[in-house]
């Protein structure tokens, strides 16, 4: 045991060590940029923007206007920003390009056919508008340019065109109904459809990796003000984009449903891998309105995050199909130039969050896991919640990118059922009966059934027995010179003496334990009460609280407010103020059966049931022999949730509790440990198991 504790203690030493070593800084990266590092710019000068990656993700296509260009063209170049070349043919102006399959073919969006000049700026005397081109058709082309060929041919706004990841279709937006809509094609422009049919602007399209769904940007004017300034400007061509929400459909336009509702310019969608989430630009967080940063979300609408803190633009993100690379354009660093300088940067950023491909132990590291498993975001990870799903997904993520094997049959989650919490059912009552007249407590305002008591239909005759204490090694025994057998016993909460952590009765003192005594000794059940006290004027029942324990089996436990007690002892012609003073002053009992009264007690108490998760991965050991000795390493990463059950919390509002001590930060030493041996497999001559539990 104690080479295995000096073990330990030399392995999360050996983390501060590296940690504080191995600290880093990246000049790209705002604080609170935890799922963002290794920020690399690619471009340097003029305006850079919608950057999209090629099929086989060597290369990206963007659009960009800098040196004698007077307005953008399209430019492919290498993932590390070499190469750079444009390969539209520098006529008119151009948007939205994209590689499709294969990647020796492109396509994007030009206004060519209208002239070779650039088009004249939008009308700014109608405030921020964006000007939708009528002269904007689509085309494809080689990727280095050549072989031009147009792909519509219909009257209005053809443009930002976006290809599936299966490589079978086009989506894009077009004003040629008269209203912004989106459509898709064929890769050859055959088979136009319409997709989308409501006044108000919908476009900026994109698919899933699956090739199921399409996310997109849409106006909705609502009030007749509204809808009286879109028309106006449609019939310019013209649109106000300063309230744009994200919505998602299937791929053939049906089931739309809005994802925010934000009223701000939400912006540049794009699925993450999972086709779980989205990842989005938007100035929801900003007072100005003209500062835009990236956030994600479900698609559900749920779990809203931001994921940026720059103070001017990011946007237009794209994911590669693992969703370890983000590539987006931003002005980063940049505050000196204008907004419209957007660099194009390519970041390692993980499915789940931060991911930093680093086997050495790092402060960085370190603080990334406990800072994403004890965010808000993650609500307290409490076992059984969407939110412990998260961190176990997150963890089983970063074991697999380490190169652990997976523990469970083969995977990382091991999914097991547990109690979550207690409910009181219908089928709870309390009923007295004192020379023949009958009184039936409330339950919750009255009495309480107690949460460790067992599902019990009892009646008997009642019997006082002091404190409940049977404690012969301190010569008191409430239980003394009485037969309790077959009745229900009413006991008093506490001990006899003030309760400190001195004093010899307190280990008799636990309700659980004095239920389990009476239950011993033969009764059906108890009734609890709280004693006097000056310095508590309020008699309060027991909160019902789950303390994971199991249940009193078939004996019934309930606590009532104390003025039924008296009643039950006038008709015994008793003061109980009188005895309990008695038995406070002589540390005596002065248990009784009661002649006039009984009780007959219900109780059901109902386990509601909910599914957890433990991670587990494992390193075989390379030495024949020693790999069957297993070295287990683990933590705990779940934690009280919003409070409740376990937490001391007693306000009234929710509060996260959010563990970054011991809970993250065990968790985040389990896997910066696996991730370092990983590293080192060649190595490790035992086998090491490396687990995370939840449901503690």
């Amino acid at each position: 045991m104690k080479k295995f504790v000096l073990m330990i203690t030399a392995l999360f030493l050996f983390i501060l060590l590296s940690a504080a070593s191995n600290a880093q800084d990246n000049k790209y990266k705002f604080e609170g940029e935890k799922h963002l590092n290794n920020i690399r710019m690619l471009t340097d000068g003029g305006e850079n923007a919608e950057a999209y990656l090629s099929f086989d993700e060597k290369q990206l296509i963007f659009q960009s206007t800098h040196g004698d260009l007077k307005c953008d063209q399209i430019f492919t170049m290498n993932i590390d920003g070499t190469n750079k070349k444009m390969v539209s043919n520098g006529k008119g102006r151009t948007t939205c390009s994209y590689f499709l399959p294969g990647d020796k073919k492109i396509i994007y969006a030009s206004t060519q056919l209208a002239g070779d000049e650039c088009p004249p700026p939008p009308d700014r005397s109608k405030g921020y508008v964006w000007e939708l081109y009528k002269s904007f058709d689509i085309f494809s082309a080689n990727a280095d340019g050549t072989n031009l060929q147009r792909l519509t041919f219909t009257d209005g706004y053809d443009a930002e065109a976006t290809v599936s990841q299966k490589g079978d279709k086009i989506v894009f937006t077009s004003m040629r109904d008269g209203d912004p809509e989106i459509y898709t094609m064929n890769l050859d422009g055959s088979d136009q459809t319409r997709l989308t049919n409501q006044k108000g602007y919908d476009g900026g399209a994109f698919f899933s990796l699956d090739g199921s769904k399409i996310v997109f940007r849409a106006s909705r004017p609502k009030t007749a003000e509204e809808l009286a300034d879109y028309e106006d400007l449609a019939t310019n061509a013209m649109f106000r984009p300063t309230t744009l929400e994200i919505y998602v459909m299937n791929a053939d336009g049906s089931d739309i449903q809005q994802v925010t509702n934000y009223g701000k310019a939400s912006f540049a969608p794009f699925f993450f891998p999972d086709g779980k989430r989205i990842i989005f630009s938007s100035n929801i967080n900003s007072k100005s309105g003209r500062d835009f940063d990236l956030y994600m979300i479900n698609t559900d609408g749920t779990g809203l995050e931001q994921i940026t803190f720059n103070e001017t633009f990011d946007g237009f993100p794209m994911f590669t199909r693992d969703g370890k690379n983000l590539v987006f354009c931003s002005n980063k660093k940049m505050k000196q130039l204008k907004l419209l300088l957007i660099l194009i940067l390519l970041t390692p950023v993980s499915t789940y969050a931060q991911k930093i491909s680093n086997p050495e132990i790092t402060a960085e590291e370190v603080k990334e896991h406990i800072s994403y498993l004890a965010s808000d975001q993650l609500k307290g990870r409490a076992s059984g919640s969407k939110e412990i799903k998260e961190a176990a997904d997150y963890i089983a993520n970063e074991f697999k990118s380490y190169g652990l094997k997976p523990i469970f049959e083969g995977k990382y989650l091991q999914e097991f059922p547990f109690v979550k919490t207690l409910e009181l059912t219908d089928n709870n009552s309390l009923t007295f009966s004192t020379n023949g007249n009958e009184t039936e407590p409330k339950l919750h305002e009255d009495y309480i059934t107690l949460p460790f008591s067992g599902n019990a239909d009892v009646s008997g005759k009642l019997v006082f027995a002091g404190f409940g204490i049977s404690a012969p090694d301190l010569k008191y025994d409430d239980y003394d010179g009485i037969d309790v057998k077959d009745k229900i016993v009413i006991v008093l909460r506490n001990t006899p003496e003030p309760q400190t952590p001195h004093s010899e009765f307190d280990a008799y003192s636990p309700l659980r334990k004095k239920a389990s005594v009476a239950r011993d000794k033969g009764a059906l059940g108890i009734i609890f009460f709280n004693p006097y006290d000056e310095n508590k004027p309020t008699d309060d029942l027991v909160e019902f609280e789950f303390d994971r324990g199991g249940s009193v089996t078939d004996f019934a436990v309930v606590d009532i407010k104390r003025n039924f007690i008296e009643d039950l002892f006038k008709a015994e012609r008793k003061d109980l103020k009188e005895v309990y003073d008695k038995i406070i002053e002589i540390k005596q009992p002065s248990s009784f059966e009661f002649q006039n009264s009984s009780a007959e007690i219900k109780t059901e108490v109902k386990e509601v049931e909910a599914t957890s998760w433990n991670v587990g991965g494992f390193i075989e050991g390379n030495d024949p022999e020693l790999k069957k000795e297993w070295l287990i390493i683990g933590a705990h990463f779940d934690h009280l949730g919003i409070g409740g059950d376990g937490s001391l919390y007693r306000g009234k509002e929710p509060q996260i509790h959010n563990s970054a001590d011991d809970k993250a930060s065990g968790t985040a030493g389990v896997m910066e440990i696996s991730e370092k041996f990983a590293s080192q497999k060649d190595k490790v001559k035992r086998s090491i198991a490396f687990f995370t539990f939840s449901g503690e």
